[in-house]
């Protein structure tokens, strides 16, 4: 995936001018995805930290759509292989995941970031 996957992927999202899928897109730029893809450390935590606060709107998730999402993601990554493919969509899944699994007070995935999951979902063969 490169930046310009990206953009027209989120293309709704910027038409309505939403600057939150803007910041997003700004940040994936073809260098930060190619880190995250090859998860090439120190830059790797750096920009996984910065990615995790674009992921996520100010908005309390309950614990039915967290457990949702888990599932949701899980079998995102079983049908992808995610062990066996270092790309930027497995990775990005592990994140979103991660952060799912992690947050003590669980908020929303962005809209711009159920596009990009989307894509992935049905880019996966």
């Amino acid at each position: 995936m490169k930046a310009t996957d990206l953009e027209s992927i989120l293309q709704p999202e910027l038409r309505l001018g939403n600057s939150a899928a803007q910041e997003l897109l700004d940040f994936l730029d073809d260098g930060i995805i190619e880190l995250v893809s090859k998860k090439q450390d120190p830059y790797y935590t750096i920009a996984k930290n910065r990615l995790l606060q674009l992921l996520v709107v100010n908005q309390p998730a309950d614990q039915k759509y967290v457990d949702r999402m888990i599932y949701t993601l899980n079998g995102v990554l079983i049908n992808r292989g995610s062990d066996s493919d270092p790309s930027f969509g497995s990775t990005f899944v592990e994140i979103c995941l991660e952060l799912m699994k992690a947050q003590v007070k669980p908020k929303m995935f962005s809209k711009s970031t159920l596009r990009i999951l989307n894509h992935i979902n049905k880019s996966t063969p």
